[in-house]
């Protein structure tokens, strides 16, 4: 994909449904009383790694259009 470039909503969807199952499934591990600590922290910190990976493409896809909008501006 070129620089400057609107993101295509096909990944933004995407993203939101990576954030929205992750969340759901953290969600799930903490209230089961079932499920051995050990299992928690492991889909936990899967989560955690997750939400991070879409939080930084989301922070890149926000500078590059800020970047776009002020090139255009000047």
């Amino acid at each position: 994909m070129k620089e400057g470039l609107p993101k295509p909503i096909d990944q933004k969807e995407s993203d939101d449904a990576i954030l929205d199952f992750e969340s759901y499934q953290a969600q799930e591990a903490i209230l089961d009383p079932n499920l051995p600590d050990w299992f928690k922290d492991k889909i936990l910190s899967s989560a955690i790694a997750t939400i991070k990976q879409v939080g930084e493409r989301k922070a890149i896809y926000n500078a590059q259009r800020e970047e776009a909008s002020t090139r255009k501006s000047k």
